[in-house]
């Protein structure tokens, strides 16, 4: 049982809330309108497909994959128990989607695909599906694994059958420009959304700009401009580890009352430059502990930080992101515990914070930060220390401004 691929975009779009399942809807509803688009998309997963053939797609497609309890110890009857070994049991999964190539009433060719966008594999997840699918569809039949450049599920994919292929966010959106640009000659996707534009043409474009627009899946993938080339010069001494922004961060810091920084963020985004991060000490001589830093409840120990990000995306992604670096000071609770999560969403708490304030849910980590972009900084003084005195004291009146903030009603009395 599955469920048919959405006939609308606005329908694919309010089909779920959940990132991973909304791309899937998306992505369904592209692949089930456009015929090229769907044989250009399976066929750099190399599925034998034709231009013209039809195809059923569908999401959330119901499997029973089968399990055997190595031991069984029923407990109706303690003095005279009933004890088996290998009972078999179903257990249920769900296909994200589904691509049948078909021909009449037969099926030419099978391809499943397991979408991810940050949720971790499950046990034996892949294996279940690859081992159905092969069942159901022997000798025809394709696996597919569709994560973020980097997630870990692409190194399991192949692993668990030959028919399995790995493919990224990044690569999907590469083949979608493909098919965008082999249609319309200069700009497609300004073309895209002319109000003139083929209908399969703009939702190509949607189902881009959202693969682009979601956190941790796929970077913006923009033609150079001419003013890359000034970009591409400047960027190795602005961004790398010790260069320009590295050296900012650092005397800025240095402008923060009883703060020192404690340690680096060792991420890959930091070796590549684009990111750079400071964790904070407060030191035994600060007047007072703001309430995120103060708490002894191992739920509640947050970190002080100071960040840089070439993109605002990571922090303001539901907030009218402008895609341009930016600072980040404020506090972070990592990992992240349901306690906290609950009490910064709270909307009885979370409705007082003040417009500069900002909450960030990382999954991993959630933060309470203020943010300037970098181009605020750039005018903030004519010389790289006048900009750092600045940065400093905007940090300095960002850790303030949280801290005076009244904590959550569930923080307070676990101190």
């Amino acid at each position: 049982m599955a469920r048919p691929a959405a006939k609308f975009l606005t329908e694919a779009m309010s089909r779920t809330v959940v990132v991973e399942d909304r791309l899937t809807e998306v992505l369904a509803h592209a692949l089930a309108l456009d015929r090229e688009l769907r044989a250009a998309f399976l066929a750099a997963l190399g599925v034998p497909v034709e231009d013209d053939d039809d195809a059923d797609v569908s999401t959330q497609r119901r499997i029973l994959v089968e399990r055997r309890v190595d031991l069984e110890v029923p407990t109706r009857d303690e003095n005279d128990p009933d004890v088996s070994t290998q009972r078999r049991i179903l257990v249920e999964r769900r296909v994200d989607l589904e691509v049948l190539v078909v021909e009449g009433a037969s099926v030419k060719w099978a391809v499943w695909f397991e979408v991810k966008a940050g949720a971790e594999e499950q046990p034996e997840q892949l294996s279940d599906y690859a081992r159905e699918l092969a069942r159901l569809y022997p000798g025809r039949s394709t696996f597919v694994v569709l994560a973020p450049e980097g997630d870990a599920t692409l190194d399991s994919a192949e692993t668990v059958s030959p028919s399995a292929r790995s493919l990224t966010w990044p690569e999907a959106g590469r083949t979608l420009s493909q098919v965008g640009e082999g249609r319309e000659r200069g700009d497609w996707r300004r073309a895209a959304i002319a109000p003139t534009a083929p209908a399969a043409q703009r939702v190509l474009f949607e189902l881009l700009h959202l693969i682009e627009t979601t956190r941790g899946v796929a970077p913006p993938m923009n033609p150079l401009a001419v003013e890359d080339a000034a970009v591409a010069k400047n960027a190795e001494a602005l961004l790398k580890p010790g260069g320009t922004i590295s050296a900012l961060l650092d005397a800025a810091i240095e402008q923060v009352p009883h703060y020192a920084i404690a340690e680096s963020s060792p991420s890959l985004r930091q070796k590549m430059g684009s990111w750079h991060s400071r964790r904070l000490a407060l030191d035994s001589g600060a007047a007072g502990t703001p309430w995120p830093l103060g708490n002894p409840d191992p739920d509640w120990q947050a970190k002080a930080e100071v960040l840089f990000g070439s993109t605002d995306r990571w922090v303001m992604a539901d907030k009218g992101a402008r895609e341009q670096p930016m600072f980040v000071a404020g506090f972070v609770f990592e990992p992240a515990s349901d306690t906290v999560r609950a009490a910064l969403t709270d909307p009885a708490w979370a409705v007082s914070l003040p417009k500069e304030i900002v909450y960030s849910d990382e999954r991993t980590h959630l933060r309470l930060c203020r943010c300037c972009y970098l181009s605020e900084v750039a005018v903030w003084g004519t010389s790289l220390s006048e900009q750092a005195v600045e940065l400093g004291t905007w940090v300095k009146e960002s850790y303030a401004a949280i801290a005076a903030l009244e904590p959550p009603t569930s923080l307070v009395g676990r101190e």
